[in-house]
């Protein structure tokens, strides 16, 4: 969902009783396409920025309920960082989200707009679990489920870069974006996977998750 009219769209059909969810990502609660004309063809993402209007009614949808999830979207390409291009037809879509997904929501729901870390947690972890039919395995913390967490310092701030990141895309739409509240540890299954900016694991780590089917409801 990018669009006030997308939103109605999916509020009416909840309303009904149908069975969807909507999903946003980052750019789309962040940026506009004031962005698009300030970074350039770098920011043409599929669908587009869209306006401020539209932002808005995506951050009353995910505090209704009516918006699900938020999820990164990730498009990890190497790129000369050229500053502004012209031709916007001639670039691929996509952008790079996955490491910023968290700061950069955490930033701008929490700390920003005063929203909930429950929220957070809801909209980034539980309820893509639940959707997916990974949950309770994932996306709680309680007996029996992995030890899937994110530990954030809610004050630490950090000036978002491509040069600090682990992708292998060579730009960010967020950078030199500072933002408060970082993520400093992160574990899978119990063991430590990210701290503080360094990987722990090799490649080969992650496992096969077996989906249920989902019983997600409102």
């Amino acid at each position: 969902m990018t669009t006030k009219g997308g939103v109605k769209l999916l509020g009416d059909a909840v309303a009904t009783g149908q069975r969807v969810f909507g999903e946003t990502c980052p750019k789309y609660l962040t940026l506009t396409n004031d962005d698009l004309l300030r970074v350039g063809a770098q920011a043409k993402v599929g669908p587009p920025l869209r306006t401020d209007d539209d932002r808005e009614h995506l951050w009353d949808a995910l505090k209704t309920g009516t918006l699900s999830v938020v999820a990164s979207d990730h498009a990890p390409r190497a790129r000369e960082r050229t500053g502004q291009v012209d031709d916007v037809f001639a670039e691929p879509y996509g952008a790079p989200g996955t490491e910023t997904m968290l700061p950069v929501i955490y930033d701008e729901l929490v700390v920003k707009r005063r929203g909930s870390v429950s929220l957070l947690a809801e909209i980034l972890s539980t309820n893509p679990a639940r959707i997916y039919g990974l949950y309770p395995k994932k996306g709680v913390i309680a007996p029996g489920s992995d030890a899937d967490l994110v530990l954030v310092d809610p004050e630490r701030r950090e000036v978002v870069s491509a040069a600090t990141q682990h992708s292998t895309a060579t730009y960010s739409l967020y950078e030199g974006r500072e933002v408060t509240g970082w993520p400093v540890l992160s574990t899978v299954r119990g063991r430590i996977v990210l701290d503080n900016g360094e990987l722990k694991q090799q490649p080969g780590f992650g496992k096969y998750q077996h989906r249920i089917l989902p019983e997600f409801t409102r």
